[in-house]
């Protein structure tokens, strides 16, 4: 059992804390970003007002990595990946810190460079292996479904990678794109292409489909939403009983910067993989 599993270590913990790091130390883990995500979750099961994120429960000034604004602008400006940006900063290129680096570059109304697909590489040795021009590999990606598509299979291959058998239905009368099988048990899946905005991953929740009376989806409808952002090559697996009805999808990346935790979603705790 973990440090955030025992109710009696973090009532302790809790007690007469004056700040959240200093719960974390009492707990004997380290102040790190996860461990922060972790701590927000076992309070709210305990019901359990956190110490406020700074004075007046006004946001701390930021310190660490990220801190340097200039600097991430500077990077981001070079058209680097967030790969590339978390190598430069010295952070360890984790889920943890890209959602981190991503919340942290939309607050400022930056977006870093989508992971490259090898444009200058597979791109040019496609050309060069098949024989077809770069320009007509430049309309396939461009294609109005391509989006769709590529969310689709990267669901699909991060499912299969946690042991799900993947099945696509035939024909278009049915309002999910695959089913995800783990031994027996199976969820309607509709997928969704997210991206990110005001250090959040967010995602349509509506049909397309015009001709359908109701464009939300529904439980009868579908078991899970799976989000697929690019920006991030992330994958999310929210349970259509989350949604509460928004036609929007909001997976929020960083803490909100008033400290507020109701209503709010973190994309850390529907996070499923990268592809």
């Amino acid at each position: 059992m973990g440090v955030f599993d025992s109710d009696a270590a973090l009532r302790e913990a809790f007690h007469g804390a004056k700040s959240r790091k200093q719960i974390l130390e009492r707990l004997g883990v380290t102040a790190a970003t996860s461990n922060y995500e972790r701590l927000s979750r076992a309070a709210e099961r305990l019901n359990v007002d956190l110490p406020p994120l700074g004075k007046h429960g006004k946001q701390r000034p930021p310190s660490g990595a990220l801190a340097d604004q200039a600097r991430l602008r500077e990077l981001v400006a070079r058209d680097l990946t967030l790969v590339e940006i978390l190598a430069a900063v010295g952070l360890a290129v984790t889920p943890a810190n890209r959602h981190r680096l991503a919340g942290k570059l939309a607050d400022m109304g930056l977006t870093a460079k989508p992971p490259a697909r090898g444009v200058h590489n597979s791109a040019g040795n496609l050309t060069r292996l098949t024989g077809i021009a770069l320009d007509r590999l430049t309309r396939a990606e461009k294609h109005t479904n391509a989006t769709g598509d590529m969310a689709e299979l990267a669901v699909a291959a991060c499912l299969r990678r946690l042991g799900a058998t993947v099945s696509f239905p035939f024909g278009y009368a049915c309002r999910y794109d695959l089913i995800a099988d783990f031994a027996g048990s199976l969820f309607r899946v509709q997928v969704k292409a997210g991206s990110v905005s005001r250090g959040c991953v967010t995602a349509n929740t509506k049909s397309s489909n015009t001709n359908r009376p109701s464009r939300r989806y529904e439980q009868c409808d579908v078991d899970v939403i799976a989000v697929y952002c690019p920006a991030l090559a992330s994958v999310y697996w929210v349970p259509v009983t989350d949604l509460g009805g928004a036609s929007i999808l909001y997976l929020r990346l960083d803490e909100a910067a008033n400290g507020q935790r109701a209503n709010i979603k973190s994309a850390f705790d529907y996070y499923i993989g990268q592809v």
